[in-house]
């Protein structure tokens, strides 16, 4: 869908070039990230181990080594460690507790589930089964802590059935739902990932379908999606969100992606052809308590891109591209200002994490209306034009130029006076139509801008 981006601009949030602050915690290998726990805005846990990866697949690395790393202080030192899963282990969720307590789920040797507790911040750990735990060979999908007492467990089907185990005193005892309480799983059907917002709880699983509990686990629906098979989802909140599948197989694979606006009972595509074509995820995220999704997408290799992040201010009927270059799994936000993404296995560099810069910079996701007048001249323009702002004070903006059908085409990040103009070099463009989006902390607005002949 083209993007009407003259009348959208307004309330539109920016993860502009500029936005990620870059960490590189030292894991002693490259590593892919594949959970991010973000407790406050400066204590951050992450997971991830080694993956086989080439421009046509990726998959589990035949080593003995998970790392988890914990910052305290928003990113400047990090505290990495082995977790003792076993043989070629693989973490599948982690739920932190605080800056010492966590607990990871994980699978040794393609087989046998452990769930591992730490209470020291990662150097050492404890396995939290309990013996009347009796997971066995079933996979634990994934762990939430609601509260340091209370937590939730699912498990891939048993005896025919989907095994979810809820504590009430901290890990000591945990407390088998009752498989009644649960719809019957299909013939060969198995969880994938979990989601909690307060007492509401998902898991999806590879039939396309979502089971949902509105009562922290003790009791369940299942509804059936679009989606063959169902790889991930995100909710804003208890009502909206979104669903994901495309995976790295043979080929990329392109990505399907669905929307609910009522916990999950109905579901309806979501439009992403405004991506463009053979896209594939590498991230997605509702931002909470908003109408804002953000991608994180990959066109061509798979090692080194192109990567590119998109945002929709209105629950993915429109999409603008604002940042090219990083390359971004699982971005996990609290609020519209704290968020933190973890890196796509690399080998040109060291894994990276990373922090989301963007609110002191442009006042993003406030849904205010840029106050200074400002223009752009001489519009029609051919590779450059001049940026005048009144204002009565210096103040940083971010300027972005993007096509009609939203993609990314320039980006700048200056500082201005509100008397001195600022020249605008955007190089070649093909004749036509863009849209020149200015932000501040004070809010955003758009105007169009013609490249002539």
């Amino acid at each position: 869908m083209k993007l009407n981006i003259c009348l959208l601009m307004l309330g539109l949030p920016v993860l502009g070039f500029g936005q990620w602050t870059n960490f590189t915690p030292n894991f002693g290998d490259t590593i892919r990230i594949f959970q991010v726990d973000v407790l406050d805005e400066n204590i951050v846990w992450t997971s991830g181990y080694r993956t086989t990866i080439n421009d046509e697949s990726f998959g589990q690395q035949e080593l003995d080594s998970v790392y988890v790393s914990l910052t305290t202080n928003a990113g400047q030192n990090w505290q990495t460690h082995t977790v003792p899963l076993g043989k070629r282990p693989i973490i599948t969720s982690i739920s932190a507790i605080d800056e010492k307590t966590c607990y990871v789920a994980g699978i040794t040797d393609y087989k046998r589930s452990k769930i591992l507790k730490t209470s020291d911040g990662g150097k050492t750990w404890t396995d939290a089964y309990s013996p009347n735990f009796g997971l066995g060979n079933s996979v634990v999908n994934y762990v939430h802590f609601f509260d340091p007492q209370r937590a939730i467990v699912q498990a891939d089907p048993k005896n025919g059935e989907f095994l979810v185990y809820l504590t009430f005193d901290g890990g000591i005892n945990w407390i088998q739902v009752n498989p009644d309480s649960l719809p019957d799983p299909q013939p060969s059907e198995f969880g994938y990932s979990g989601d909690a917002i307060g007492d509401h709880v998902w898991f999806n699983t590879s039939k396309g379908r979502i089971y949902r509990s509105i009562n922290g686990g003790l009791s369940w629906s299942a509804y059936q999606t679009p989606l063959s098979l169902m790889y991930g989802h995100s909710f804003s909140d208890t009502l909206n969100g979104i669903g994901y599948f495309g995976y790295f197989a043979q080929e990329l694979l392109p990505t399907e992606m669905i929307i609910t606006e009522d916990g999950g009972m109905n579901w309806t595509p979501l439009n992403i052809d405004a991506l463009g074509d053979s896209v594939a995820i590498f991230g997605y995220e509702y931002i909470p308590n908003s109408t804002y999704i953000m991608l994180n997408t990959c066109v061509g290799s798979i090692i080194t891109g192109e990567f590119a992040t998109w945002i929709s201010p209105d629950r993915g009927v429109n999409w603008q591209q604002i940042s090219t270059g990083h390359n971004i799994f699982v971005p996990t936000f609290i609020s519209p200002t704290i968020g933190w993404g973890g890196e796509g296995q690399q080998f040109a560099h060291k894994t990276k994490m990373f922090k989301y810069t963007g609110s002191p910079l442009v006042g993003l996701f406030s849904g205010k209306t840029l106050p200074q007048e400002w223009s752009i001249s001489p519009n029609p323009c051919v590779d450059h034009f001049n940026l005048e702002i009144k204002s009565d004070k210096t103040e940083s903006y971010l300027l972005l130029i993007n096509d009609v059908q939203g993609k990314l085409m320039y980006s700048q990040s200056f500082e201005q006076d509100g008397t001195t103009p600022v020249p605008v070099n955007f190089g070649k463009l093909s004749a036509g139509n863009y849209v020149v989006t200015l932000l501040s902390k004070e809010g955003k607005a758009a105007k169009w801008m013609v490249v002539a002949e």
